[in-house]
């Protein structure tokens, strides 16, 4: 359906016809050296020309309406993990992927669209069944990814395959999904005859010659009374081992094992039981514990003029990491002198404009890299004399309300873009209303956004100020952030402010070639991303330089490759790795001299899977019935079919509104021209020009 509207009064039409119509009169008042009916045809030709002229000068748009139906959708979301291939017979799989098939195109028949997915998020066809090989199962992210990409769609049911086994985010029993859901249950629900690790437990991170623990947890089923062997190896080497006997009825056990931490670096530690008679799987026998061994904790000294919640979302942060040996002090708390030599200050509230807490500050060295935390306490005529990267003068005592926005040029460290969506749903924090100058050796990281307007006022920024890093955060509200983050499964603030802890306590590195992984662990399956940054003689970035690239694993297989870091692109990535510590090497010739850097990272496998094979069709009934559907079993194929036959096919009709300005109508501009034309063709013709 189309309807013309108007940008002005279409009654302005009249006139503009009539204004038209005098034109043309007043051009063809005298008779012409052309017939009584040419003169009449020019006359109307010209009318014509001036009314359309008018026309498309009131703006007219043309409205267009366009109806399509949507047809209903089935997705078949299948769980393509290991535990689902360990403990369903393959027969019986092989038996439910052909009713899928034969149901799926009898659905298409009755007017429905019918897509599957395996839990990676991929689209598949019945032809690339899923292969089983997913190391952990997280249904409520694979069904939040369904809601999410089917808001506004007819999705009219999603039926979910799976054995029941959710072992990695929030509990689907307690979730409602927006969308109707029926479940089969794949699995065994009998606990199969088996003895492994469930898990370990141990530091990762050890300081050289001294001693830490390896916690392994075992757990048997299937046997009324058991013994058997758990080892520690190290290069295939045992280097420790204890004998662990279940007594009847007993189903766990934990052995705890003291290592001593020697060499340096990385450094892998095989943890495996040794076979018993009859289990069902011998995968789960064994894990490996990565352990990195250093030399000595970083000191950090946070001090605070008085008590606050952001110092207790601050320590958890720190707290997490061995590397760092955390030093509190809340003045009039407790009692401290300055004894120790620190990597880092963390400063909350200080200097102060109440009391004598700033006393604190002349006992800690002027070459101490520094993190000020400013707040309602805060002496922000004394902040802006000492901390050196920027001027603040307060002009109200009412704070201001702000949210976060990530400086995309920031370059201290790496956070990636996908990491920084997390400041979006942030809750603001409070910063001093007044006026800010910023020193030129100063990087903003975190801008202020109010409401969504961003201005280029810093929230959070570094520079160096002498030889010491520094670091403002310009507001108080940290702890907001943290339990909002937490609240939302996600562990991006503890990232972000690790990685600028780590930034900050680090000694200034003035090499003119660095390359290294953008992160020192990885997942067995992920990209490993490395990034590299070449620099000429006074430190400016410099690109198009070719880098070649060694990778050893613990076998000493050397991997080779060559790339050249572009202003676009400095990142390489390389996968396929297997589960292991592995050696880096990049090397490359800046200005004519060779550089090298070297390091490792980890690549580790999620163990999860084969921990429990036992399906758990109590969860798959229960997510059923909160979503209007229903439970099959994986032999059930009859009561699925005839469900599934009856429901409603209903297409949904949607309308799309368009609009188009008229001047925009190819053909109406060929239409003026043909018009105008015509006219002009008649009178050359008869010799008026």
């Amino acid at each position: 359906m189309t309807k013309i509207l108007f940008e002005y009064s279409p009654w302005l039409l009249i006139p503009a016809a009539g204004i038209g119509f005098l034109l043309a009169w007043l051009l063809y008042a005298k008779k012409g050296p052309w017939p009584v009916n040419v003169h009449k045809l020019l006359f109307g030709l010209r009318v014509l020309v001036f009314t359309l002229i008018a026309f498309l000068l009131l703006g007219p748009l043309l409205r267009q309406i366009e109806n399509y139906f949507e047809k209903p959708e089935i997705i078949i979301a299948w769980d393509n993990s290991l535990s689902v291939n360990a403990g369903t017979d393959s027969l019986a799989l092989n038996t439910l992927k052909e009713r899928l098939i034969s149901d799926a195109n009898a659905w298409r028949d009755n007017g429905f669209e019918v897509n599957i997915q395996t839990f990676n998020g991929e689209k598949n066809t019945f032809d690339r069944f899923p292969d089983f090989t997913s190391r952990q199962t997280n249904l409520h992210e694979q069904l939040k990814k369904i809601e999410e990409q089917s808001q506004g769609k007819n999705l009219r049911q999603v039926l979910l395959v799976s054995d029941g086994i959710n072992n990695a985010g929030l509990n689907p029993s307690f979730q409602l999904y927006g969308f109707n859901l029926s479940t089969v249950g794949l699995g065994d629900t009998i606990p199969k005859k088996d003895v492994l690790i469930s898990s370990l437990r141990f530091n990762k991170i050890s300081y050289k010659g001294s001693m830490f623990p390896i916690v392994a947890e075992i757990v048997q089923n299937g046997y009324d009374g058991v013994s058997t062997q758990v080892r520690v190896l190290k290069g295939g080497q045992t280097i420790a081992s204890q004998i662990v006997s279940f007594n009847a009825g007993e189903n766990f056990k934990s052995v705890e094992f003291l290592i001593e931490a020697q060499g340096e670096g990385l450094q892998t530690y095989q943890i495996a039981i040794d076979p018993v008679d009859g289990e069902f799987a011998r995968e789960n026998n064994q894990k490996s514990a990565f352990v990195e061994v250093i030399e000595a904790k970083q000191q950090i000294l946070l001090v605070a003029a008085a008590p606050h919640p952001d110092i207790k979302a601050l320590r958890s942060v720190l707290e997490q990491s061995e590397a760092y040996e955390l030093t509190i002090h809340i003045h009039g708390i407790d009692e401290w002198e300055y004894t120790d030599e620190f990597d880092l200050a963390i400063l909350h509230q200080l200097p102060s404009r109440i009391g004598d807490a700033n006393s604190l500050l002349d006992r800690i060295p002027s070459t101490t890299p520094r993190w000020y935390i400013l707040g309602s306490q805060t002496d922000l005529n004394l902040f802006s004399q000492m901390n050196g990267l920027m001027e603040l003068r307060r002009n109200s005592p009412q704070p201001d309300r702000v949210f976060p926005a990530y400086n995309d040029n920031y370059d201290r460290f790496v956070f990636e873009t996908e990491q920084r969506d997390f400041l979006r749903n942030l809750p603001p924090v409070a910063v001093p209303f007044g006026e800010y100058s910023i020193y030129p050796n100063a990087e903003i990281m975190l801008f202020q956004r109010v409401g969504n307007v961003l201005t280029d006022r810093p929230l959070l920024m570094t520079g160096m100020v002498g030889d010491a890093k520094t670091a403002v955060m310009i507001g108080e509200g940290l702890w907001n952030w943290r339990l909002d983050n937490i609240k939302r499964e996600g562990t991006e603030f503890d990232e972000l402010f690790s990685k600028l802890v780590q930034y900050l306590a680090a000694r200034e590195d003035n090499r003119k070639f660095r390359f290294y992984p953008i992160k020192n662990e990885w997942d067995e399956g992920e990209t490993i991303i490395f990034e590299s940054e070449g620099y000429n003689d006074i430190l400016e970035k410099i690109y198009n330089y070719q880098v070649d690239i060694k990778i050893t694993n613990e076998a000493d297989s050397v991997m080779e490759y060559t790339y050249e870091p572009t202003a676009s692109s400095a990142r390489y990535r390389v996968s396929g790795l297997k589960p292991g510590i592995y050696r880096y090497e990049g090397r490359t010739s800046l200005q004519g001299n060779a550089e090298v850097d070297r390091g490792e990272f980890l690549v580790t496998r999620r163990e999860v899977e084969l921990s429990n094979l036992t399906a758990d069709h109590g969860l798959m009934r229960t997510m059923a019935t909160n979503h209007a559907g229903n439970f099959y079993h994986i032999n059930d194929f009859d009561a699925l079919s005839s469900d599934f036959e009856n429901l409603d096919p209903t297409q949904r009709i949607i309308s799309e509104e368009a609009f188009l300005p008229a001047n925009r109508l190819f053909w109406l501009f060929l239409l003026l021209v043909l018009i105008a034309g015509t006219e002009w063709f008649l009178r050359k013709y008869y010799g008026s020009y």
